[in-house]
């Protein structure tokens, strides 16, 4: 996927228009303080004379983190959070049908029992899905300024972010306030070469080991974006933050995705002769069942070459 960047001075400035003032991390509560916060969340911001938020070039910098009940790819989201500065949106989401998976449950502490959504034991208040993509939407567009979304790890949560929003049918009009998504593992794996294995760049390690930050509440997603955003602003330019990823590279990328997996269940006859790997490598190709045994096929020499090619016959 395409990522671009933007070049141009660091600025710290104040929004003539609005009067917010940037953020820097050092306003944020501190992680001691969790616990005196709403964790369900709510797009009101809090009691502030002045409103602040994160800006570079024009551009409002939004740290985001979901709570999901597993993790495949069309995983339920059961909680999104996003921070910029004072501005904050967190919302549980109604759980599907779905099973949540146990080992989601030992990380995130989320649990259900029937359409009712616990989080340590503690039922807390949902929204149906599509409510909470329109008041995301409201939030986002509330900041005046087109949007960069950053997560830890967004290549899990972008994609699934935007399956959501593909779900309510809202891609084009979140388009107008999200330009694209950022990751911040790779930039603190290239930050701090020498920690390395599993967890050595999480959100679990990095604010206490880097930072002397307490981090009890890790895997809330509302915990979890006061978390990377103290530790983005601290260890990071913002001039950094902003070298995203189109938001529209990611929707073609998770369509490309659903085609791949619409193919590949048609591809169920060829799993007694044929590897995982092959059957994704033909549905890579948009070639379906139908169309490898459609003797009109033949009469294709651009996809006969490519079924030849895959079944290596050629």
């Amino acid at each position: 996927m395409e990522r671009i960047p933007y070049k141009s001075h660091f600025a710290l400035f104040q929004d003539d228009d609005s009067g917010d003032e940037i953020l820097s991390y050092d306003h944020l509560p501190q992680s001691k303080d969790i616990n005196k916060m709403n964790i369900e969340g709510d797009e009101q911001p809090g009691n502030h004379l002045q409103r602040t938020k994160i800006i570079f070039d024009n551009i409002c910098l939004v740290f985001f983190d979901l709570e999901t009940s597993g993790f495949q790819a069309d995983c339920d989201i059961l909680q999104v959070a996003m921070k910029c500065g004072d501005f904050t949106f967190a919302k549980y989401l109604s759980p599907g049908s779905a099973k949540i998976h146990p080992k989601a449950t030992e990380a995130n502490g989320l649990r259900k029992e029937g359409t009712d959504l616990y989080w340590n034991e503690k039922k807390v208040p949902t929204e149906q899905s599509q409510v909470v993509v329109h008041k995301m939407y409201s939030f986002l567009k509330s900041l005046d300024h087109p949007c960069v979304l950053i997560a830890h790890n967004c290549s899990f949560d972008a994609p699934r972010l935007t399956r959501l929003i593909m779900k309510e049918s809202r891609v084009h009009e979140i388009s107008t306030v999200i330009i694209g998504f950022v990751d911040t593992l790779p930039l603190f794996k290239n930050k701090f070469p020498e920690r390395k294995g599993p967890g050595a760049c999480s959100l679990t390690t990095l604010p206490s080991e880097t930072m002397s930050l307490a981090t009890e509440g890790a895997h809330n997603a509302f915990y979890d974006v006061i978390m990377l955003e103290k530790l983005s602003l601290y260890h990071f330019q913002l001039q950094k933050l902003v070298e995203f990823t189109p938001y529209s590279s990611v929707v073609e990328s998770v369509n490309k995705a659903n085609d791949t997996k619409k193919c590949i269940n048609t591809l169920d006859p060829l799993k007694i002769i044929l590897s995982d790997m092959m059957i994704k490598r033909i549905a890579n190709q948009d070639i379906t069942f139908d169309l490898i045994i459609d003797t009109r096929v033949t009469m294709r020499p651009d996809l006969a070459g490519h079924v030849l090619i895959l079944f290596g016959l050629s």
